[in-house]
């Protein structure tokens, strides 16, 4: 966005596909200014995969983050990416508990 462009605040809609859309729905749930989002992407409880050591697909689409918050936490650089830099990583992006980052559907479904 470019400074001088004026923007209605509720018009922003935010969409994305995969990754993308993993994006916008946590820029939705993170900024109150957003009127809906439509992402289009599989809904994973993240609890679960940190529960489960099945978050490495999230880790391998944005390593630098998760790389960043392993050498932070284990005070050295090249540290190994655990679920505990996992968890850093999305304590930030998504304040709560595990078990609330996780979707209606997932919930209903008893996947959580």
């Amino acid at each position: 966005m470019l400074p001088s462009v004026c923007v209605f605040v509720w018009l922003i809609q935010p969409a994305g596909l995969s990754m993308g859309g993993t994006i916008a729905w946590l820029c939705a749930a993170a900024d109150p200014r957003v009127a809906v989002v439509a992402p289009v992407l599989g809904v994973q409880s993240f609890g679960w995969a940190l529960e489960h050591n099945a978050f490495h697909g999230r880790v391998e689409s944005t390593p630098l983050v998760y790389q960043a918050a392993a050498d932070e936490l284990q005070g050295c650089k090249g540290g190994k990416v655990d679920a505990e830099a996992v968890r850093a990583v999305w304590c930030k992006l998504m304040p709560g508990k595990p078990r609330e980052w996780i979707a209606p559907c997932v919930k209903k479904s008893g996947r959580e």
